[in-house]
């Protein structure tokens, strides 16, 4: 897509998001200036990616284009003005259930039109020998206006995704926050209990925190999964190695039955755990295994994105959670490196 396609794009989906937000959201939203802006913000970003490969299937370029294309706030008190860190995440886990339930009341599908005409104009490449795998998608944010570096830090939180469903009629909501956790933090020589994401608890001093740990490796993601006889698991995992390979350049995609070297099974699989950056867990079959594997890396506070072939039920403890089921290795594909490119962005 070249930059003024880029930029028409943008401008249509501003403007509709915009008639969203004073329509449809039961929030009074605010756009706003952000150079003036102060508090709880929410960014809306337009993503393009594109992923060249040669004909034997093989990588060989990549481009990432992602810019924020609107600032709104909510008004009244959840402009959280004091920068509270509780009321940050209450907010953010607010608005990503008021645009859950506008996407199963198809309110966000007047963005169908707009998504489908970007898709149009992404780019062709010149030579025929190279295939592109393009994709167009929005995220939200939520981060602070401050001039603590701390706060800028640990309140800055993906939200949600929005892009079209593989049939190209519905706007599909995704979710990117990571689950809370509950903790006694030390903050300006007080005591202060957070309900806070996984993933930052080790940015605040807290009380009986482990010292056992492993060096992380930011390009590591573990997949969790069922090692049952079942070729369309095989397939799935493919297409996860797939995903993961095309998002960055030394992403890494690891299963426990694929590492060489003599050792205890479940002992490399709590190494692999408390080493990765992020957990893709397939509950597919809902084995036991998987489950406490799951458990385990929500313990470390690792980012999680959770799979499970349609028709699967999993258990009621995740069953609210936000999980992609794919139909197939191309679906599970297409949702997951949507979702990667969100976390990883």
């Amino acid at each position: 897509m070249n930059p003024l396609d880029y930029k028409y794009i943008s401008n249509k989906v501003k403007e509709e998001f915009l008639h969203i937000l004073n329509e449809d959201c039961y929030t009074n939203f605010k756009k706003i200036d952000i150079s003036s802006a102060n508090g709880q913000v929410f960014v809306l970003n337009l993503f393009y990616t594109s992923t060249y490969y040669n004909k034997a299937g093989e990588e060989i370029d990549d481009n990432t284009v992602v810019r924020p294309i609107l600032y709104f706030q909510p008004e009244g008190i959840w402009g959280n003005q004091k920068l509270d860190i509780n009321e940050f995440f209450n907010i953010n886990d607010e608005i990503f259930d008021e645009f859950y339930k506008l996407g199963k009341m198809k309110k966000l599908n007047s963005l169908v039109p707009i998504l489908k005409e970007g898709n149009r104009l992404k780019e062709s490449r010149f030579d025929e020998r190279v295939e592109v795998v393009s994709s167009l998608f929005l995220s939200l944010d939520s981060v602070v206006i401050s001039d603590s570096q701390f706060l800028r830090k640990v309140l800055n939180e993906g939200i949600t995704t929005f892009e079209l469903n593989e049939d190209l009629d519905n706007i599909e909501v995704g979710c990117l926050m990571n689950e809370r956790k509950f903790i006694t933090a030390n903050i300006d020589n007080k005591s202060i209990e957070l309900k806070i994401p996984f993933d930052i608890v080790d940015k605040f001093q807290i009380f009986h925190q482990s010292n056992d740990s492993i060096g992380a490796d930011e390009k590591l993601i573990f997949v969790a999964m069922s090692f049952q006889n079942d070729p369309s698991l095989e397939d799935a995992y493919e297409s996860i190695k797939r995903a993961v390979k095309s998002i960055r350049k030394g992403l890494k995609s690891e299963r426990v039955d694929e590492i060489e070297g003599d050792f205890t099974i479940n002992d490399k699989i709590i190494e692999s755990i408390k080493k990765c950056n992020i957990m893709i867990v397939d509950l597919t079959h809902q084995r036991p295994n998987v489950y406490y594997e799951l458990g385990y890396g929500r313990a470390l506070g690792k980012k999680i994105i959770l799979l499970a072939r349609e028709g699967e039920k999993p258990h009621f403890d995740v069953s609210n959670q936000n999980i992609i089921f794919y139909k197939n290795a191309t679906s599970l594909e297409k949702s997951l490196k949507t979702r990667l490119q969100a976390l990883l962005k």
